[in-house]
């Protein structure tokens, strides 16, 4: 210490006693980081002299000190069950903030005084006490300052979790639910063979359609070879739902709307989240607590992927402790404040997420559904996105009633306000305890753990969106800007603030007028009690949240392409559309877009992979330049394809922001120019009669997730009795899972003569190949002269017409299973069982031909592979006697290397043309192991498409080509 104060080792400022405690927990200085760390890690502890003391003294002084004041344990192990006990706090109104409750009442006899808890805080920050996981302490900090979590926790790592003991173990889920089937000692209970329940798996899997079952088990040949316990479909549905356990039961309700009886079917929310906790399938991957996670390289660019390394955990996990801290005024060990005057230890928050999306169930009979789902954010997005994991549960049927019989427009869109929140209210009632008092939850491997379950996000349409937030429509459901600067970028606002609209929806209670007037000044419609205003630490204008395929595919994309459809012309873009060549990420829409009606999310996501094709160099109207409109679209583009990142960082978040800011930027030449569904609802639809439809949907449903549910139960415990099962190590998470090139056994013709690939071309490349791997040391000149001596004595070699990439979906229910991501194509032309010729296909892909990396474009070009063959033995041992690694050659047609290609500034793209020389495309052979990924040329159209190029023969006719990049996520990653 220095006589002005304590100084910081790393940047050799000065500071006071708490100034430097302060400083060294929240610097991001590397210097300062690495110099705090270093004295927290340290183990020696250093007695202070009668002169004063160091730094690395002040940090690692007394830590007894706050053991035996605060009552901590001396060892505390790592607790699964988060850190923070949210028990009675809850919004009530802006007069009164909080309702009462354990968090609201007056220091209890025996607590400590402010001065005692200050003193705490200071033993604590300068003892230096480590938690067991990689922690960093807790920050004095004032009363203005308690706005995030940021604010409490200064963490590298995970939040600090302080007196926590293990959670309570019960009996696990599969032990349960092995004895609720009788199947302790037949594995396939409560079916009699295994045979018996892969018929059961195929029936009730398979398809929606149940006749076809009974249909098959009639015929008395496959009944008689089968054995079966069963006779028809209506047996297999009785044993289904007497003997397997299930997911809970739908219960149908009735609604009456001035005189119109309508119904609507929900299952109880608490059950719902007991099913998903308890899955024994996510017991291992559940995630009980927020994180922080950095960029390895140097701990200070953030990584955003799950949902608990996001900012919204932490802001609401630390909600009742800003409520302990203004009681107390100290922030010392706050989460074992809130167990001790909540009386509740192992507390856990559930985020809830809530999807809902009204849908079409037939094209002519007006038939629709508004399923309404539910997961949890404590489930890894990897198990939330595949249906199969069975992550997300249907939680009920919203009536779908448009309450035609109401004449006035405005009591019938007030009517459906109501309709619908009075529904979800119902079904969400048990939440507003849940969510103060917490409940009890095992999970599948028998801890129980006291959760706290809170709404988090609703994801739906834009429609859905201004329902759910009261807003108006035309106006943002998230901020107030004015609708009239909607499409302004510098517009944006903050959300709005809750407490204004509870305040004015609780006026209902003076009447009709007064509450229709409050609920106008607020900007929101007069609805009666939405079903968020009593759900604890809700701010629902926080949870409205974008979805691709609302928001993007079917939002955005639409409007680009109809833009642009506007500008350029039907012909013209059909023709690009008939024109572009073959890629295996890429759609063919030979027919063109334009005719298309009803375009689905898919279609809207393979269009987007072409569609800066389609005004590349277009000539557009009035003699505009294309420049702003190709810029608009990359930037479209670029939004989509950095909005599917898996795990966003701050470098990749302010890409994204590049982006929204480039299209806004360009977007005035468009003025100048002017899932879940199909699983578990119109699936169920169709296994249906069309005759009192929901009943059959929720019985069938009911059923499927039964055998689901079985079906997983059976694979644990075959994996269990397996001794040479380990379950599956997962990696961290990645933009790009590995993968692996997959040739065939056998080629697809054994001998083809040298002449039917190529004209001599083939023969010198071949000859060139052959010298440069018996002479490594050759220069061009002696390889040139020696293979032009060469005598190959070839005339056929076996040939492969396709290279396949591979790799493991390691989050699926079969990691092991290789899922084809990549294939090249290579096949000559051909003529079809009717004599109609098929033109070839000889795919373009990246090569790998002076040392180039895993990414970027250093040491590669592009190629088009013309041939796939490999050697015959007897040529094999007569060139390389001393033996050759390589079993598979491509013949290959090149193009300009990356780094001598144009970049086109508007469009972000490289321009490459053929690789020529004296007028002759050149060509050589290289092993498929250079061969990096598959890649889609699009041509320079110019203004107008040329009649003569075809699909097939655009690579032919063609001079000058761009390198798409939106074909796939790799191309992306990869590439630029």
């Amino acid at each position: 210490m220095t006589s002005e104060g304590h100084k910081c080792p790393g940047c050799d400022s000065i500071f006071t006693r708490r100034g430097i405690i302060s400083h060294l927990h929240q610097t991001t200085d590397p210097l300062c980081c690495r110099e705090a760390a270093r004295l927290r890690d340290s183990t020696n502890m250093h007695e202070s002299s009668d002169s004063g003391s160091s730094v690395a003294d002040s940090l690692h002084e007394a830590p007894q000190i706050l053991l035996q004041e605060s009552s901590l344990p001396s060892q505390v192990d790592g607790d699964e069950a988060g850190v923070t006990s949210f028990n009675t706090v809850a919004f009530n109104s802006e007069e009164e903030a909080w309702e009462e409750g354990p968090l609201h009442h007056p220091a209890s006899p025996g607590s400590k005084s402010d001065s005692e808890e200050e003193d705490d805080m200071y033993a604590y920050l300068e003892g230096g006490w480590e938690a067991p996981r990689e922690t960093a302490p807790i920050h004095e900090i004032q009363d203005e300052e308690v706005e995030t979590l940021e604010d409490i926790v200064m963490a590298t790592g995970l939040i600090p979790e302080y007196g926590m003991s293990e959670p309570a173990k019960y009996e696990t889920m599969d032990a349960r639910y092995a004895h609720a089937v009788n199947g302790e000692s037949n594995m396939w209970a409560p079916f009699r063979t295994r045979v018996d329940w892969e018929v059961v798996q195929w029936g009730k899997l398979r398809g929606p359609g149940s006749t076809a079952f009974s249909d098959l088990l009639s015929i008395p040949e496959v009944k008689e070879r089968l054995d079966l316990s069963f006779n028809n479909s209506n047996e297999l549905n009785r044993l289904i739902d007497e003997k397997l356990p299930g997911w809970p039961k739908f219960q149908r309700h009735e609604v009456v709307v001035q005189g119109e009886a309508m119904e609507f079917y929900s299952r109880d929310v608490e059950d719902c989240l007991r099913a998903l906790w308890g899955d024994p399938d996510f017991a291992d991957q559940l995630i009980f607590q927020p994180e922080r996670q950095y960029v390895e390289e140097d701990e200070l660019t953030r990584i955003y992927h799950e949902m608990h390394t996001g900012k919204w955990w932490w802001r609401t996990q630390v909600s009742c402790l800003q409520s302990v801290y203004r009681e107390l005024g100290s922030c010392v060990i706050l989460q074992k404040k809130v167990e001790d005057y909540t009386g509740h230890d192992k507390c856990t928050l559930i985020p809830l997420i809530l999807l809902s999306d009204k849908t079409q169930l037939t094209t002519f009979r007006n038939k629709s559904a508004y399923p309404v789902y539910l997961t949890i954010g404590n489930l890894p997005k990897h198990i939330r996105r595949k249906p199969s994991r069975q992550g997300q549960v249907l939680l009920g049927y919203l009536p779908t009633s448009k309450l035609g019989h109401i004449t006035n427009k405005t009591s019938r869109r007030r009517a459906l306000g109501n309709l619908f929140h009075g529904c979800m209210r119902h079904m969400l009632k048990p939440l507003e305890k849940a969510g103060r008092e917490g409940i009890v939850m095992v999970s599948g491997d028998g801890k129980a753990r006291r959760c706290f379950p809170i709404f988090a996000t609703y994801i739906g349409d834009y429609p859905e969106q201004v329902l759910v937030t009261l807003v108006k429509t035309g106006n943002c459901p998230v901020c107030p800007v004015h609708r009239k600067r909607l499409g302004d970028p510098a517009s944006v606002e903050k959300p709005r603030d809750s407490k204004p609209i509870i305040k004015a929806l609780k006026k209902i209670s003076k009447g009709p007028l007064t509450f229709s007037r409050a609920c106008a000044a607020a900007g929101i419609k007069a609805v009666q009690e939405p079903f968020w205003q009593n759900l604890p630490f809700v701010n629902v204008y926080n949870s409205i949240t974008p979805d691709i395929l609302h928001q993007l595919y079917q939002g955005v994309l639409k409007h680009v392409v109809a833009w642009i459809r506007s500008a350029v012309g039907d012909a013209e873009i059909d023709a690009r559309c008939r024109r572009l060549p073959p890629n295996h990420h890429v759609r063919l829409f030979m027919k063109g877009i334009m005719h298309l009606s009803r375009v689905t999310g898919t279609e809207h996501d393979q269009i987007s992979k072409f569609l800066l094709s389609l005004v590349l160099d277009v000539q557009l109207p009035d003699g505009l330049s294309s420049k702003r409109l190709v810029r608009a679209v990359r930037a479209i583009l670029d939004f989509v394809c950095l909005s599917r990142y898996p795990a966003h960082t701050s470098q990749t978040l302010e890409n994204l922001e590049d982006a929204h800011k480039s299209f806004h930027e360009n977007k005035s030449i468009f003025i100048d120019l002017e899932r879940l569904h199909i699983d578990m609802v119109k699936q169920v639809y169709a296994a249906s009669n069309r005759k009192d439809e929901y009943a059959q949907m929720t019985d069938w449903l009911d059923r499927r997730e039964k055998v689901l549910q079985h079906a997983k139960f059976i694979r644990r415990r075959i994996n269990a009795s397996d001794p040479n099962y380990s379950p599956i190590q997962l990696p961290p998470a990645s933009l790009i899972p590995h993968r692996t090139l997959r040739m065939t056994k056998h080629p697809t013709l054994a001998a083809v003569t040298v002449e039917r690939i190529e004209n001599e071309y083939f023969r010198a490349a071949l000859s060139r190949f052959v010298v440069q791997n018996q002479h490594p040391d050759f220069d061009k000149a002696h390889v040139r002269r020696a293979s032009s001596q060469l005598v190959l004595g070839l005339a056929k070699v076996p040939v492969y017409h396709r290279i396949k990439y591979v790799s493991h979906d390691i989050h699926s229910l079969d990691p092991l299973a290789e899922h084809v991501v990549d294939s090249i194509h290579v096949e000559p032309e051909r003529h079809d069982k009717y004599g109609n010729s098929v033109p070839g296909c000889f795919d373009t892909a990246v090569i790998n031909f002076h040392n180039g990396g895993d990414a970027g474009v250093k040491g590669y070009c592009a190629g088009r592979i013309r041939c796939i063959f490999s050697l015959p033995p007897a040529h094999k041992c007569r060139w390389f006697p001393g033996g050759f690694p390589h079993k598979h050659l491509a013949y290959v047609e090149w193009f300009v290397p990356f780094s001598a290609a144009a970049f086109d500034r508007d469009s972000k793209l490289y321009k490459i043309r053929p690789y020529l020389e004296y007028g002759e495309r050149q060509a050589s052979i290289v092993p498929i192991l250079l061969i990096r990924q598959s890649v889609h040329l699009f041509p320079k159209f110019g203004p107008s498409a040329p009649v003569a190029w075809k699909s097939s023969n655009v690579l032919d006719e063609a001079r000058i080509f761009y390198v798409n990049p939106f074909s796939d996520r790799f191309p992306y990653s990869t590439l630029y």
